[in-house]
């Protein structure tokens, strides 16, 4: 397996991805939604209200619920608290804490008592600051919010849209030695 360079690409998310929703599946298999979600947590509440906010900022509320409606911030602090290791705690921890200083020093406020307006900004602003620089920790908080938030009731149903048999059936077309198949 290679080690990070650095370097970022479409095959490493995916690979992020597939690692990301396969441990969540094994790590709580007969837990809902709502039952992982009713313990106590792992972060501080000053924290929690810092993943609050970024994850409202990430996805909002539109004519879909946004990630803060849909529980993400909570499902994310139980997953931390019943899966992560504490090497896997200390990077999200640090990742929220800087958010949160970046927003202190740039707005004058942390994270957690901004306005809507501002926290957009200082959101969108902290979010190009840390994907010039490489922040990996951040990098893998925002996937973490995109993914569990895509992996929730409300994002699965709601926000996207699924197709069970897209396309028109055509039970009989005309194939020949040339004529390659569709990937699934």
């Amino acid at each position: 397996m290679a080690h990070y360079t650095g370097a970022f690409d479409r095959r490493d998310l995916m690979r992020g991805l597939m690692a990301l929703v396969g441990a969540g599946a094994l790590g709580m298999p007969s837990l809902s939604f709502a039952e992982a979600v009713a313990g106590d947590g792992y972060f501080t509440p000053a924290r929690r209200a810092v993943l609050e906010q970024l994850s409202g900022a990430i996805i909002p509320q539109t004519d879909t619920p946004g990630a803060r409606e849909a529980g993400v911030p909570q499902y994310i602090d139980a997953l931390i608290a019943n899966w992560a290791a504490a090497d896997t705690r200390a990077m999200f921890d640090g990742a929220l804490d800087a958010v949160d200083a970046w927003s202190r020093d740039k707005a004058g406020k942390g994270l957690a008592e901004l306005s809507p307006a501002d926290l957009d900004t200082v959101v969108a602003a902290y979010d190009a600051d840390a994907f010039s620089r490489g922040d990996w920790p951040y990098r893998r908080l925002k996937d973490l919010i995109v993914t569990t938030y895509y992996t929730s009731e409300a994002g699965a149903t709601q926000e996207l849209r699924y197709e069970l048999a897209p396309g028109v059936w055509e039970a009989s077309i005309p194939a020949d030695a040339s004529t390659r198949c569709w990937a699934v």
